[in-house]
């Protein structure tokens, strides 16, 4: 058995609010000052986490991530 290579590619994006000024800032900056909303055990929490985010909101279900996002 070999592996052939990566059968697909994803693609993540975060969003935000205008007035935050996120989209000038550094993936790095973000990782350390944003508030990010996550579905609880889901890949990009981990991806999230590996990278060293430090303000992860996890949520059960992903509906409820802009209204934790707001609270």
């Amino acid at each position: 058995f070999q592996w052939v290579g990566p059968v697909s590619r994803t693609f993540w994006n975060l969003f935000g609010f205008v007035d935050t000024g996120w989209s000038d800032m550094a993936f790095d900056t973000l990782l350390r000052d944003a508030r990010i909303g996550v579905l609880m055990g889901s890949a990009r929490e981990g991806y999230l986490r590996d990278r060293g985010a430090k303000q992860l909101v996890m949520v059960p279900r992903e509906e409820l991530l802009l209204p934790m996002m707001m609270a």
